[in-house]
């Protein structure tokens, strides 16, 4: 479940009590040894609930990481899907 809006963090993921950095504690060290990384969505949950798919590729394999996720998007265009937002009218539907 997303966290809201005015909270800075999540405090609880999975059922587990988090700190600020429990919803992000693999990009502090990706970042710090300077690896590309990209994120791309997938298809939504059971739920509704949108997922992404975080990829990291060695020091200046930035070219590898572009290369697969316009791989992957060519194979399942991501452009016009959307998730339905509980309490939103007129979210675009996912393209199927």
């Amino acid at each position: 479940m997303p966290w809201a809006a005015d909270a800075v963090y999540p405090e609880v993921i999975d059922g587990q009590p988090v700190g600020p950095r429990g919803h992000a504690v693999y990009s502090g060290w990706v970042n710090a040894a300077a690896l590309p990384g990209l994120s791309l969505p997938v298809d939504p949950a059971p739920d509704g609930m949108p997922i992404g798919l975080h990829l990291v590729a060695g020091f200046g394999r930035d070219d590898l990481l572009l290369d697969l996720a316009e791989a992957l998007e060519s194979r399942r265009p991501f452009a016009d899907r959307w998730p339905a937002l509980p309490g939103t009218a007129g979210a675009r539907e996912a393209v199927r």
